[in-house]
């Protein structure tokens, strides 16, 4: 390492391992909760997983296709993120091949698997069990070719089937099998109470509709790293869970059961499964050092700086993964390193030696934001350079360093010299669950935000459902004036859409984001992303010059607080300005190159619920589709923040 100001202080964790059940299942002993979740199946409705990084949750979707062998139920797998999704795809695959089961055809996307499960010890009662079997595979994203949906459109349920994919599924399929558009006018029969005006759509395409939303339902659900869902996104994975449970009320055969998975506590659950460390038993994480260095600047300035040195100064003896928060440090880096890098993070394309990739197991350097942090599985990735703002992300980070194997893993954490609890510290050897109590008494909680809690968010939320029940209710043939519009109470008033065939789809189905700006070489990324961390050009688009940036609004006139605008309407009637304060400049947002038609909702003190408002705006601001806003003066600019503009 190179020297640099600093203080450091050193800790050796000693190698974790989990405690083993009775019981295999093609030569591969189960963990005791792999154990314990598999007979939990079908008898709980709900169950939580608390299981350490590393832990071997990626064999919990494999649990519930081994419930489903009897009954032919489908086994699906929700994860946060595109990248999480083909991540445990690759694992799991990987894992059927290692148990002796021949890919009979399919692609990256869709795969027909045959072979036997043999299990033995406790699960089928201490005695031994083979099933032959032939069971489909797949994996729906964004990026799934159609002819993928259209032959699990035709999916009957002769043979099990597991799904690994995002809380947008049913919404994918709708829009890659051209059903969008009669959705959009669903929700919006929904929005407005009113079939008779709205709908007009014949019963079969209603019942297509439903089936998106249902597809796969009748199974088990498991639920990937549940924690990590806040604000909008929140509202609308409570959504699906609530069409779930409403299509499984009656829990004929037993409960088709949903499995929660964290890493970290969270609500109250009848079933709790914890996995548990041991003395001896499966290893999961290798003796691993962690150094924290306390530094004076910014401490992801200084990573970058010495993960480059790192990098730059000698051949790569170990697998080295460099995970930071800004994409303007991601950018930095990636202008500085001399080798080539994966990618791993939201926006759709690399910067200068860093090439975006869904597989880094590719790769001897690895760089990426919160994208890579969760769930993503590189083996022999032993070097870590870190950074994070709360505990259970960085408890996340360095979850992803020193798993399994042998030999040592060392992983640098840089934080900033005022978090007094690390300077107290005493060195030598600690065990993961120490590492874990000084990681929480150095660092504060994960901030929650409370967007799902907006009333635009809990509207939202009720509408999704509602839509859900009128396609329910019709394709059975039922008469959905009576029984829904007399039991769901009014949707609020504050939402009003302009007359598109689009928007009330757009606006609803999908999490906030998905608006688009340009840089100048014509590849289109998250538009906020661009003003937080590129240079802004007279002409409206964008360089790939990093710049480290706050952007903020200006705004005339008054506002409609809490009601959802088209942007259109805001820069007609508040002639809104964009400042860029560390570039000195500004420019009227209707001569940014935007991609997409979003609306707007500006927020206040009051709707929010926010004590340290100005702080949460910054906050908020720097990770959604969101920026700070101010009542626009002479002077042009922003002492003091009067709403956030959340854009949908």
């Amino acid at each position: 390492m190179s020297s640099s100001s600093r203080s450091s202080k050193v800790v050796e964790v000693r190698e974790t391992y989990i405690e083993e059940g009775n019981s295999i299942v093609n030569n591969l002993r189960l963990r005791k909760f792999q154990e314990d979740l598999y007979l939990a199946i079908g008898q709980f409705d709900e169950v939580l997983l608390k299981a350490p990084t590393g832990s071997g949750k990626t064999f919990t979707l494999l649990m519930t296709l081994l419930r489903s062998l009897d009954n032919n139920l489908p086994s699906m797998g929700i994860y946060p993120s595109k990248a999480l999704v083909y991540d445990q795809a690759r694992s799991i695959f990987e894992t059927l091949k290692l148990m002796g089961f021949r890919e009979k055809q399919g692609n990256e996307y869709y795969k027909e698997f045959e072979g036997e499960f043999i299990i033995q010890g406790k699960i089928v009662g201490g005695g031994e069990k083979r099933i032959r079997t032939e069971f489909l595979a797949a994996v729906i994203t964004g990026d799934t070719s159609k002819e993928v949906f259209k032959n699990l459109e035709k999916y009957v349920p002769v043979k099990p089937i597991m799904v690994l994919t995002v809380p947008e599924y049913p919404y994918l399929f709708m829009t890659t099998l051209g059903r969008y558009s009669e959705a959009s006018k669903l929700i919006e029969a929904s929005v407005k109470r009113s079939l008779n005006e709205h709908l007009g759509i014949p019963r079969t395409v209603i019942r297509d509709i439903f089936n998106d939303f249902a597809r796969f339902f009748n199974g088990y659900l498991f639920i990937d790293e549940f924690h990590l869902y806040t604000g909008i996104t929140r509202s609308s994975l409570n959504a699906l869970i609530k069409m779930y449970k409403f299509f499984n009320l009656q829990p004929v055969g037993g409960y088709k059961t949903i499995i929660y998975s964290s890493a970290t506590p969270i609500g109250n659950f009848k079933k709790i499964i914890e996995a548990k460390t041991s003395e001896r038993g499966s290893k999961i994480r290798k003796r691993t050092k962690v150094l924290f260095h306390l530094v004076s600047g910014d401490p992801q300035e200084e990573l970058v700086k010495e993960s480059v040195n790192n990098v730059n100064d000698k051949s790569l003896e170990k697998k080295t993964g460099v995970i930071l928060d800004r994409v303007y440090y991601l950018v930095e880096f990636c202008k500085k390193v001399n080798k080539t890098a994966g990618l791993v993070w939201g926006l759709g394309s690399g910067f200068y030696k860093c090439e975006k990739t869904n597989n880094p197991r590719n790769y001897d350097l690895i760089v990426g934001n919160s994208a890579l942090s969760f769930g993503i599985d590189v083996p022999n990735l032993d070097l870590g350079f870190v950074h994070s703002h709360d505990a259970e992300t960085l408890i996340q980070r360095i979850g992803r360093f020193g798993r399994k194997g042998e030999g040592e893993a060392e992983i640098h954490v840089f934080l900033k010299s005022s978090y007094k609890a690390i300077k107290e510290l005493k060195e030598g050897e600690i065990d993961y669950y120490e590492l874990v109590d000084i990681i929480y008494r150095v660092y504060d909680k994960r901030i929650d935000d409370g967007l799902d809690k907006i009333n635009f968010s809990v509207e939202r939320e009720k509408i999704l459902f509602r839509t859900f029940l009128y396609a329910y209710y019709i394709a059975q043939g039922s008469f959905v004036k009576d029984i829904v519009e007399k039991s769901l109470p009014p949707v609020s008033n504050e939402i009003e859409l302009l007359p598109s065939s689009e928007d009330y789809f757009n606006v609803f189905a999908f999490r906030p984001g998905g608006i688009k700006g340009k840089l100048c070489d014509g590849r289109e990324e998250d538009l906020f992303t661009l003003l937080r961390n590129f240079k802004l050009t007279d002409s409206g688009c964008f360089t790939e010059e990093p710049i480290k940036d706050f952007p903020v609004l200006l705004i005339k006139g008054e506002v409609k607080e809490g009601r959802l605008v088209s942007l259109d309407e805001v820069i007609r009637t508040h002639s809104p300005r964009i400042v860029l304060p560390k570039q000195n400049f500004q420019t009227y947002m209707k001569f940014l190159k935007i991609i997409g038609n979003p609306y707007v909702i500006f927020l206040d003190k009051s709707s929010l619920g926010w004590n340290n408002f100005d702080d949460m705006v910054r906050l908020v601001s720097s990770y959604e589709s969101a920026l700070p806003v101010c009542k626009d003066t002479e002077k042009g600019t922003c002492d003091k923040y009067n709403y956030l503009a959340l854009f949908i």
